[in-house]
Parts: C-alpha cells; sequence; structure tokens
C-alpha cells in the first residue's frame, strides 16, 4: 500500500509542507475554500498550515534515483542510453501519473524505469524556467 502524502506552499511564509490535505468546502464557490496540510512540526506534535490552493501536489508513490520523493508538479531531469538529459514535468493526467517532457506534448509514463535514471531537480512554482525546452 503506498503512502497518502501532499505539499504546498504555506499560505503566511511561503514555506514548504508535507502532510496530511484538508479542504474546507463548506462554500460553494471554490475561491472560497481553504487548504490546509496536517503535519508534524519539530516536536513531533501535530500542527496544521494553510497552504496556497494552487501549489498542493501529491505524492506519486515513487522516489527518484537519489531517494527523493516525486510529486506532481515536479521537474526532473532524466538521462538516457546516451547520457543526453532532458527535463519531465510530473502530472496526474487521465487516471494515472506521467511526465511530460518540457516544451512539448510528449509524454510517457511515470514508471521505475523513469525514477531510477532521473533526479528531481525542483518544481512548477519555484523553478518555471525549468519547464523551457531541454536544449
Amino acid at each position: 500500500m503506498r503512502e497518502i502524502l501532499f505539499r504546498g506552499k504555506r499560505v503566511n511564509n511561503g514555506v514548504w509542507v508535507e502532510g496530511c490535505l484538508l479542504i474546507d468546502d463548506m462554500f460553494a464557490d471554490k475561491s472560497k475554500w481553504n487548504y490546509d496540510i496536517v503535519f508534524r512540526n519539530k516536536r513531533m506534535a501535530k500542527d496544521k498550515a494553510m497552504v496556497i490552493s494552487s501549489t498542493v501536489g501529491q505524492y506519486t508513490g515513487l522516489t527518484d534515483k537519489n531517494g527523493t520523493r516525486i510529486f506532481d508538479g515536479d521537474i526532473c531531469c532524466f538521462c538516457n542510453e546516451d547520457d543526453e538529459y532532458t527535463n519531465y514535468e510530473v502530472m496526474w493526467f487521465t487516471n494515472k501519473w506521467v511526465v511530460v517532457m518540457c516544451g512539448t506534448n510528449i509524454a510517457d509514463d511515470l514508471d521505475l524505469f523513469f525514477c531510477k535514471r532521473a533526479v528531481v531537480i525542483g518544481n512548477i512554482h519555484d523553478n518555471p524556467e525549468l519547464l523551457e525546452e531541454s536544449k
């Protein structure tokens, strides 16, 4: 069974937090919904932080070749057999995790082969420049 985990950037200071996602959807208007992440703080006590809804991403259940967790919205650098490097964005599409080659519409499944040859180098929120087509 895979770990269910989310991350998001805190509204008050922009720091990333990981934990369980809570959505307060008492309003019909989605723009008024509150998104919170419940996490363990340094004292291992439960804490809650309001996060920016557009930054919320789910953990894929997979890690890169260095053991770093891969989340929705991450950008991974993939090294092929010819030692050529290409950046890919991780996203949920049509009921599965995929990687999309940056600067194109070329998509492939996010799988163990990809993960063993890739490294998380950033995300679409903090590093949008990495989304440009690889040279």
